[in-house]
């Protein structure tokens, strides 16, 4: 009788630690989720393709993504994706993005190719685009950075970035200047701050793509095109692009 009752209690107590480590490591996993955050690519055009741990697969609008995941684009594609804190994440054709941190106080999008571009939502937390040795960390809005063969670096659209490359301050750049760590097409202008006219804006396809894009999010076409007019007549060098913050 006994030997009955010992074995009832190692079975209560066996059972009742494996129900507790059962849902301890559940609760850690949902702790785990609930702390950061998340991520859907909204829109594709082409060919977009999402790595989820597995293989790639074919993307589409409403496709849920988590950290780690990666986005790519190709010849024909482009792609936006939206963060939770409320920005956003374009890619260029033949571009790739991996979510390295979602983390609530720290987002860092790896620029892994191509051309990405980030509309940053205001917050406290640190919001930085990493592509090779360099990071990029947001002081404002917008930026695209770069990373192909031959060209590297940020061009500022709003605000101010931060340029790290090797755990160093590299440059501040202010908006309306690129700052290109690699450039063969003329390597006079590398590590430079060089402003932008409104001329290779336009040629830009990607940029006029998402400044379209911006003003979607603001819903402040008009506006911007009045403060455009205004900054024509006041700017000094009209190639110089004037933004308004």
């Amino acid at each position: 009788m006994k030997k009955l009752i010992y074995l009832i209690v190692l079975a209560v107590i066996i059972g009742g630690g494996y129900w507790y480590f059962q849902n301890a490591k559940k609760t850690t996993v949902q702790n785990e989720q609930a702390s950061v955050i998340g991520a859907q690519i909204v829109w594709v055009e082409g060919g977009v393709e999402y790595k989820d741990g597995g293989d790639w697969k074919r993307a589409s609008a409403n496709t849920d993504l988590k950290e780690g995941d990666s986005v790519e684009t190709l010849a024909d594609g482009r792609a936006i994706i939206n963060l939770d804190d409320g920005s956003a994440i374009r890619l260029d054709n033949k571009s790739k993005v991996v979510l390295s941190s979602l983390k609530p106080d720290h987002i860092t999008i790896s620029n892994e190719s191509g051309q990405v571009y980030a509309r940053v939502a205001a917050s406290e937390r640190v919001f930085d685009v990493q592509a090779g040795n360099a990071t990029y960390v947001s002081l404002g809005t917008a930026y695209k950075t770069i990373n192909k063969e031959g060209k590297k670096g940020v061009e500022v659209y709003k605000n101010k970035v931060k340029v790290i490359k090797d755990s160093k301050e590299e440059a501040i750049v202010d908006e309306g200047n690129q700052y290109l760590l690699e450039n063969k097409v003329d390597v006079k202008i590398e590590k430079k701050l060089v402003k932008m006219t409104e001329t290779e804006i336009k040629k830009d396809s990607f940029v006029v793509w998402n400044k379209e894009e911006d003003q979607k999010l603001d819903g402040t076409q008009a506006e911007v095109k009045e403060d455009v007019e205004v900054s024509a007549e006041t700017n000094p060098d009209p190639e110089i692009p004037v933004t308004t913050s």
